[in-house]
């Protein structure tokens, strides 16, 4: 028999925030603080009972926090027996649907969770349970890596979808270019000519030449880069990275290099056409 779920209201002082809670940025709360001084705590939070007569927070740590700056006493909340992985996907799923959480919070989750069970929670296991396809965890993952060697080296970068010119300007990277540096960093025709230990070197410099670009050109500029690897060789890792970046910009109506298709074919393709002065269309 399932089991019968009832909200009840529960003292905030017998409340902490679990560290299965996938959301760690509270973001601003003001107007939520105000909605509930002015109506109350309308959704209740979802709770699990842990020793002593206290309840961790698993889904609604927002809500909690506004209600501790709105003066409140108790709050609504739904408690559910759960194990600490059902606590993980409880807190995923619903936050994923509000399209709230950050892409390193969804990274940290899938973490932590395998961690747990590294034999059951792959890729695909977890994609399932949060409704997603393997490919975008994958994406999501390859991301955070690279945004973590970009902190190593003490660049001061996060991480969103799709973030704002505001938000870009203030060192917000959207995770899909993250994706295609990395990508690009680990084509053969990168790693032939590119020794190992200046790859970080590389990544910190490619970031810092595209990061204010649209995605379509910071690819492109990724291509190019994977077709001519040697020029950080001749002219040293900034200034070829600048001149990658401007033949590449200077071409936009020209090469698209396709997954499918080898950076060195399309290397090829390009320089024959230059030689009879038809661009690739």
């Amino acid at each position: 028999m399932a089991e019968e779920l009832q909200v009840v209201h529960i003292p905030l002082n017998r409340l902490t925030i679990s560290r299965f809670n996938v959301r760690r940025e509270l973001g601003d709360i003001s107007e939520l603080v105000d909605s509930i001084k002015a109506v109350g705590v309308l959704q209740p939070i979802l709770v699990r009972p842990i020793e002593g007569e206290r309840y961790e927070v698993i889904v609604g740590s927002r809500r909690f926090a506004a209600a501790k700056k709105a003066g409140l006493k108790t709050i609504p909340a739904i408690v559910k027996k759960i194990s600490d992985e059902e606590a993980i996907i409880e807190s995923l799923s619903e936050n994923i649907q509000r399209g709230d959480l950050e892409i390193e919070e969804i990274a940290n989750a899938y973490n932590l969770i395998r961690s747990l069970d590294p034999k059951r929670w792959t890729q695909e296991a977890f994609a399932s349970k949060i409704g997603k396809s393997r490919q975008w965890v994958s994406a999501v993952l390859v991301a955070c890596q690279s945004l973590a060697k970009l902190r190593q080296r003490g660049k001061r970068y996060s991480i969103g979808v799709r973030p704002t010119r505001e938000e870009r300007e203030k060192g917000v990277l959207p995770y899909g270019v993250l994706v295609e540096v990395e990508y690009g960093l680990r084509a053969d025709e990168v790693r032939k000519v590119i020794p190992e230990e200046e790859i970080d070197d590389v990544r910190v410099i490619l970031v810092d030449i595209i990061k204010d670009l649209d995605y379509d050109d910071a690819k492109r500029v990724i291509d190019y880069l994977k077709m001519y690897p040697e020029k950080l060789i001749e002219k040293g890792i900034e200034e070829g990275l600048k001149e990658i970046k401007d033949i590449a910009l200077s071409r936009k109506t020209g090469i698209e290099l396709k997954t499918y298709v080898p950076a060195s074919i399309m290397r090829k393709v390009e320089e024959a056409a230059e030689q009879i002065g038809k661009p690739i269309e």
